[in-house]
Formats: structure tokens, sequence, C-alpha cells
């Protein structure tokens, strides 16, 4: 009888775990809709490709996809049967994320042992070519030169400029050029002559050195009529005498970033050696003079640095934290001829940052032994630096010279109450950071932060995925960009916002957006009305769900 329990038992346990294991590998499903540039158009015909995050691959060879489908006639698109794993969704041969290469939010989803995740909704927008043709002055082709491609973006603080290239392509011996997968939007196009080619500067379509008064190109198809008339007169050098300074090791290069003084809201930095095209880079000259391509008349800003061994600089790259090099900037006004500025003598060294860390918070399980906090690099460079303190609140950090903002506090549950470099608030604003004008700086932080969270929805109260949502405070804090707190919506379309200080907000949405754009003044004009308003008092727990704006580009 005892062996005949036994057996009941013993089938009944592993009964239980076949069911268990069963429940465990029951395939579920991914039903949504792709929607395009406008934000309501849904695309159909669409390849869509759903491939395990653990599959990595490489750059050269992509990650085979584990299952793929296409978008319906109306834009929507189901994998029905998905075994359970973490997936990426991305977009097959001719199209790719809204914001490719720029801020496209990873298309990620986990997919449980038999759930049906329904209502995904992904912005891609398809591909295209650009061509056309670079002449001279005498409408004859030019070939000895690049063409990029460069979009608008906003920088850490919120300023317009043109970004990294997002195309490229070589000029062929007729003076034709074709960039191939160009994405759907609004783009500079420049043509970039090579070193050989003296006298002719980097130009703007349809014909200017200036990008303000370039035209922006409309990408939304193919094109192939453009024609870009390269500047070739009035252009003239910058030299420079460029000794190394005394403590910069030997193997280290000068880096060199020369860019137009910034004009309204529209900033752009013209060249700098990272780029690969030729006239963008200084050329060396004997006994460390260095002279720049051929520029038009106009006033600019050079920024010089040394760049260690190895190091890969470029000007989306902020250098690394621990690097000490001095830097030092010039203005130089071109006009009629050459400019030589002389030897470069104003170096600035890295500026020593030191404070002390008050903690105010009222639970003492709040320890300053494993606390940092991070200050943002306020260019279009951008960066961060994190600042370790020590166990009796004190700290001191060498930095490079310039301007700085106060970002981030890595305790969780506490926010910076206050920040003050003699006696003055550096909280709310970006400040400068130079050798015999930066003070202690104070810090206090406190504990009580709140908690937002909820679930994004359209207009038809259907969730959001991959959206944004933003928490913007009041007008007198909006000189420190990490005042703007962000979160992104996950596939259900819910988000969270952790470690909110108190006070007032207005909380905006969108499907999709372009990143820092909330931190331009001009944009952020004209969507602010539409912030729902928040209070968030100490500790408080808010739930909310907005509603997304739908078509921003």
């Amino acid at each position: 009888m005892k062996s005949r329990h036994l057996l009941i038992a013993a089938t009944v346990f592993f009964a239980g775990l076949s069911v268990s294991a069963q429940d465990r590998t029951t395939p579920g499903s991914i039903t949504g809709s792709v929607l395009g540039y406008n934000g309501t158009e849904r695309l159909a015909a669409v390849p869509l490709q759903l491939t395990r995050t653990s599959n990595k691959g490489t750059p050269r060879k992509p990650a085979a996809p584990d299952y793929t489908t296409e978008t319906r006639g109306d834009g929507t698109f189901v994998f029905p049967s998905v075994e359970p794993d973490d997936y990426t969704i991305t977009p097959g041969t001719g199209f790719v994320p809204m914001g490719k290469q720029r801020e496209a939010i990873p298309f990620k989803i986990t997919v449980k042992s038999g759930e049906a995740i329904q209502n995904i909704h992904l912005r891609i927008v398809p591909t295209f070519s650009v061509g056309g043709r670079v002449l001279d002055s005498r409408d004859v082709p030019e070939s000895d030169a690049d063409v990029e491609l460069y979009e608008m973006v906003y920088s850490v603080s919120g300023e317009r400029y043109l970004g990294q290239p997002r195309g490229r392509a070589t000029v062929n011996a007729l003076g034709n050029f074709l960039i191939p997968n160009v994405e759907e939007g609004e783009f500079y196009l420049a043509a970039i002559p090579s070193a050989r080619r003296t006298g002719f500067a980097t130009t703007f379509y349809p014909g200017f050195a200036n990008p303000e008064d370039a035209t922006p190109i409309q990408v939304h198809g193919d094109i192939r009529n453009l024609d870009v008339l390269m500047v070739h007169d009035s252009l003239h050098r910058i030299l420079m005498h460029v000794p190394r300074p005394a403590g910069v090791p030997s193997d280290s290069s000068a880096y060199f970033i020369i860019s137009t003084v910034s004009r309204g809201n529209f900033q752009s930095s013209v060249m700098g050696t990272a780029s690969g095209a030729g006239t963008s880079t200084f050329t060396p000259l004997k006994d460390d003079r260095y002279a720049s391509p051929g520029l038009p008349p106009d006033s600019y800003v050079i920024d010089v640095t040394w760049v260690p061994k190895g190091q890969n600089i470029s000007v989306a790259a902020a250098l690394a934290p621990n690097w000490k090099a001095p830097k030092a900037r010039i203005s130089v006004t071109v006009r009629g001829e050459d400019v030589d500025v002389g030897t470069v003598t104003n170096w600035t060294n890295p500026v020593q940052l030191s404070g002390t860390l008050r903690n105010r918070s009222t639970s003492g399980a709040k320890e300053l032994s494993t606390a940092s906090y991070r200050m943002g690099v306020a260019d279009p460079v951008g960066g961060s630096i994190n600042i370790s303190v020590k166990p009796d609140g004190s700290f001191t950090e060498s930095i490079a010279p310039g301007r700085y903002f106060i970002r981030t506090l890595t305790s969780p549950g506490l926010y910076i109450e206050n920040a003050r470099i003699s006696g003055l608030d550096v909280l709310h604003r970006v400040f400068d950071a130079n050798e015999g004008t930066t003070g202690q700086l104070e810090i206090t932080v406190t504990n009580g932060t709140g908690r937002i969270e909820g679930v994004l929805r359209d207009s038809m109260n259907r969730p959001i995925s991959f959206g944004r949502v933003v928490l913007v405070p009041p007008p007198e804090f909006r000189g420190n960009p990490s005042g703007f707190l962000t979160a992104t919506s996950d596939q259900t379309g819910g988000f969270t916002l952790n470690d909110v200080p108190p006070g007032n907000y207005g909380l905006l949405a969108w499907d999709w957006v372009r990143s820092n754009a909330w931190l331009n003044p001009d944009f952020l004009s004209t969507v602010e009305g539409r912030a729902e308003k928040l209070v968030v008092t100490p500790d408080a727990r808010i739930t909310i769900n907005p509603v997304a704006t739908i078509g921003t580009r």
C-alpha cells in the first residue's frame, strides 16, 4: 500500500513538473501597427523582424531574425506564435526606426508564456537616396569632393545645431553623387572639397558657405537633381603656432574644432579634425604650426585640446573624464586676408572643483559613504562627469574648464535641495568653471522624492508603446537641463518617473519627439499649453495616464 501511495505521489509530482514546464514555453503573440513620418499614416508592406536580444550578431553580420512578418494594407502586423523570451523588433530593408542614429528608442519586447501582446505602436520611416551634381563657379563638374547630409538636432542645453553626418558619398569624375539609405526627413546638404582643392570652401546647398543661408532638403522620396555650386572666392586661412604645453605626453595629438560664432538659435560646428573629409582638418606645418582650410569672411571660435594616444575622439563624444590636458579657445575674425594668431599661450589648466555634500535626510539609512553626483557638460558635445563623495561629505575633482550644470544624485530616494558656489545658486542654471572663478561648491541633499507612474495613451485610449514622457519644471528652474525629467513608455505603454523632487510641474507626452527638443524655449513655447499640471509633495505617489501628442517631427 505504501509503495502505491509513493507511485501516485511521484506521478502527480512529475505531471506537475510537465504542466509547469509547458506553461513556461507556451507561445505568445505580438500585434500592433506601424505609423510613418507624420505619425498619422499607417504604412503597408513594411517588413518586420523579431530577434532575440541574446542573439547579438555583429555590425557586418547582423543576427538572423527569429521571426519575420509584414504589415497588412491597414498598417497592422502580427507575430502569431512567439516563444517566451526578450526580443527586439526592427524593420527590414528599405525602412528604419524614426530617428535612426539620433534618438531612436529600441523596440524591445518581452514575451511571457502564452501572453498576447497587443497594440504595439511603432514609428518607422522609409529610406530613399539623394543625388545630384557638384559644380564650380563656371558650372564645370567638381570631382574632388565629398558630400554629406546633416540634420538639425538639439544639444543637451536645448540649442539647435547641425549634428553628425546622416549620410555621405564621394563625388565621381563627372561631379555626380548618390547618398543611399537616407531616412525620410529634413536635411542640409554640404559639399566638402578635398584638401587638394585650395580656394574652395565647404558649401551648403544650393551654394552658400554659411549654413544659415542654406536651403534645407525635404526628403520624402528619391531625389536626383540637386546641384551644389561650390563657393570659391574670398577664402582665407587661419594660422597658429601650437607648441605642446608642459606636462602633456609626447604621444598626444593636437585636436581642433572650429565653429562659427552663434547667431540666433542656429549653431554649427563646421569643421573639426575628427571628420572624414579632407578640408575639415587643420593642416600641420613645420615647427608646431597649423593652418585651417580656406574660410569665407566670418567670425570663428577655435577650440584646441590634446588627445591621448589611442583615444577615439569626435565632435559627438566628450573627452574621457580623467583626461587632464589643458585647453585653449581662440576667437578670430576673418576679413580679406589670412589671419595669423601667433603662438597659442592662453591654455587653461584643469579646474580643481572642491566642496562638501551635506545630507539633510531624516532617514538614518541614507549614508554618504556611497554617494556621488554627476555634472553635465553644457555644450553640443555633451557628456557628464561622476564626482565621488567621501564619507565625511567632502569631494575634490579635477575638471576641464567649461560650462557645467548639476545633473543627478546617484543615491536613490535623495534629491539635491540646493547647490551654491560662493553663496550663488548653481542648481537651477548653467555655471562656468574656470581657473580663479570657481569657489567651494556646497550641496545639500535630502529625502522625500516622489514617484509618477501611469500608462501613455492616444486619444482613443489605446496604449502608446515606446513613447516619451517629459516632466517640465516651472520657468524659474529651467536654467538647468536636468530639471526636466524624462521616461520612455514600455511595450504596454507603462512608464515611471522615480526620484522626483517636490514641486510644481507640467507633464508632456509624445509618441515620438526629437531628443532634447523640450529644452529649447522656442519649441517648448509651442507645446507647453498642452501640459497637465502636477503638484509633487514629499513622498508622493501619483498615477496619471497622459494622452500623447501624435505626429511630432
